[in-house]
């Protein structure tokens, strides 16, 4: 047999050379896969922002049949014939999923978005956020993974990266959890929205 190899003129792998190249091949895929898994992590915030797109989308029509008013308590259910496809109320990079199949029935456990609802820097206080509402004021916003957003929780949907949020103008943007942290009265994120971040405030599903 071994002079049919050397008759060939093929030299087979030694044990070692063939460990070399595999612990070769485990080094090139530990350099890669982080990369790898950061530009997933972007391709699904894209995915988030079109789906708060969509979204604010919907609130638009649903406020043109109603006085310029945008939804209270339980938005998503009220989103019947405007925004009804349950997927969209569910970011990429949330780790729960969507158990319901009818908009209607949604719950905030199956949510990952908040609809601002009310704003404190207004005059009278406590004004619910509407059509005429100051464009840079933000509508809709990640939540922070199963729970409520807060002043120094944000981001929780995206691996505690930050969050996307999207104005009363409809532009959308993502903010990373240090800018957001940072700047309490969110000027950072590009407005001034007073919120209280509890149930006062904020919508969770």
């Amino acid at each position: 047999m071994k002079s049919v190899w050397r008759r060939s003129g093929i030299r087979s792998f030694t044990l070692v050379e063939l460990l070399v190249v595999i612990a070769i091949i485990g080094i090139l895929a530990a350099m890669l896969l982080p990369a790898v898994a950061a530009a997933r992590e972007r391709g699904r915030r894209a995915r988030c922002a079109s789906n708060e797109h969509q979204i604010l989308l919907g609130l638009k029509m649903y406020a043109i049949d109603n006085s310029e008013q945008f939804p209270g308590t339980n938005f998503a259910s009220t989103m019947t014939g405007y925004a009804e496809d349950v997927r969209l109320y569910i970011c990429p990079s949330d780790t729960r999923k969507a158990t319901e199949t009818s908009i209607g029935n949604m719950q905030r456990d199956n949510c990952s978005y908040h609809l601002v609802k009310k704003d404190f820097d207004t005059i009278p206080a406590v004004t619910p956020v509407t059509e005429a509402t100051k464009a840079k004021y933000f509508l809709l916003l990640d939540k922070s993974g199963p729970n409520m957003v807060n002043a120094s929780s944000f981001g929780g949907n995206h691996q505690s990266g930050g969050g996307n949020i999207t104005r009363v103008d409809g532009s959308t943007e993502f903010v990373t959890r240090g800018v957001w942290t940072a700047n309490p009265n969110r000027d950072g994120a590009g407005t001034t929205n007073s919120v209280t971040f509890d149930g006062s405030t904020l919508a969770e599903n």
